[in-house]
């Protein structure tokens, strides 16, 4: 009977592994639009990806039933935002929207209108759209939170007015009804539906909401970090070791599976109002350009390695989701071999199929593994082992 039990036990881990996503795990955030009718040779590109955030059109649900039976490891999230929805929004009464003390609407990004989410009926609004989307596509894996921060008070310098008073809320409280409103929008996601995936962007880590959450996105905090260390961005007090055990923490939370990611982007224009600006055919030149900054692929790449999330590269936040593919995406890393490994000015992580290097720091390393080789800082290195180790 030992034996049996024993056995059994091996075969249950053995298909719990199968099951998981294999590594390197990439995503695609807010580009993928699955559509009804997409043509086969869009359905096999997307079904590279491991995890999908945005679908598109909700109505797609062959096209997506085909896609889960190309890659049964795929997650699928539909996207709300919690910070900005459009204006036109027919569930959005006028009462629902916060406002500046002299009753006016504040946009977030253009073309949205900033929800009053310290009141429980507008949490409900974003439950509701959520349930929504669940019932016209059951094979969606769960619901991704965008712009969850845990503060607004700062925004439009401090000048809302979410009770609607004519006067500038006290920050404190404005942000303490803030967070428990975002809590409430999660608890009644995770509500409906058993085994339901909840993941939130934040820009940052998200403590408030480990309980609630099965992971996070970090956008751009790689991009920022390099940035911090060229002098473009000193407003970034993260270290490189902080943000690594921010993104490790939530491999932790009691909410399965963990979906972490870390985005970043090839372009540098991050303001949505001068990116709206510009003309189509400038766009698709700096999002042409961007793609070719491979050291920040490979950065983004590499540091999500030192840990179980996914890696996501495109333009910027302005223009998320490319359909972009890397060869160092197709490496065949097989299982980690163990955690990820600090040296003097790099880091490590070994896979069954190669050694993955990160350096994080603003110093080129001098890498001791793999024969000896230097690393650029802010950059990352895939070493395939021989074919016979």
């Amino acid at each position: 009977m030992k034996q049996v039990i024993l056995a059994l036990l091996a075969l249950n881990a053995a298909v719990a592994v199968a099951d998981e996503p294999s590594y390197p795990r990439i995503a695609n955030f807010y580009g993928a639009q699955i559509k009804r009718g997409m043509v086969a040779e869009k359905l096999e590109f997307l079904a590279k990806y491991q995890l999908i955030v945005g679908v598109g059109d909700l109505g797609a649900t062959n096209e997506l039933a085909r896609l889960k039976a190309k890659n049964p490891s795929l997650i699928v999230l539909h996207y709300i935002s919690v910070r900005g929805q459009p204006a036109n929004n027919p569930l959005m009464k006028e009462s629902f929207w916060l406002l500046d003390p002299a009753g006016q609407r504040i946009s977030p990004w253009p073309g949205r209108a900033l929800p009053n989410q310290t009141l429980p009926e507008v949490n409900e609004v974003m439950v509701r759209m959520a349930r929504e989307a669940l019932e016209q596509m059951p094979q969606l894996d769960g619901i991704f939170l965008d712009s969850y921060y845990r503060h607004i008070a700062h925004m439009k310098k401090g000048r809302l007015d979410a009770d609607r008073d004519g006067k500038a809320d006290d920050a404190a409280k404005l942000n303490d009804a803030w967070t428990a409103g975002l809590l409430r929008v999660a608890r009644g996601i995770r509500a409906l539906r058993p085994n339901l995936i909840v993941m939130a962007n934040g820009g940052a880590p998200i403590d408030f909401a480990c309980e609630e959450l099965n992971g996070v996105l970090f956008e751009d905090q790689l991009t920022f970090l390099e940035e911090a260390g060229k002098g473009k961005r000193p407003q970034f007090k993260r270290s490189a070791d902080e943000l690594l055990a921010a993104y490790q923490k939530w491999e932790s939370v009691p909410h399965r599976p963990h979906v972490t990611a870390l985005v970043d982007g090839g372009g540098d224009i991050a303001n949505p109002w001068e990116w709206e600006k510009l003309s189509w055919k400038d766009k698709t030149a700096l999002v042409e350009k961007a793609r070719h900054n491979e050291p920040r692929m490979r950065f983004n790449l590499c540091f999500a390695l030192m840990g179980n999330g996914y890696a996501a590269f495109d333009y910027h936040t302005t223009s998320r989701g490319q359909h972009w593919w890397f060869a160092e995406w197709d490496t065949k890393l097989g299982r980690p071999r163990g955690p990820m490994q600090k040296r003097a000015g790099y880091w490590l992580r070994e896979f069954d199929g190669a050694t993955v290097f990160v350096n994080p720091f603003k110093e080129t390393a001098t890498v001791k593994e793999g024969g000896g080789f230097t690393l650029a800082p802010f950059d990352g290195k895939l070493l395939r082992r021989n074919a016979n180790d």
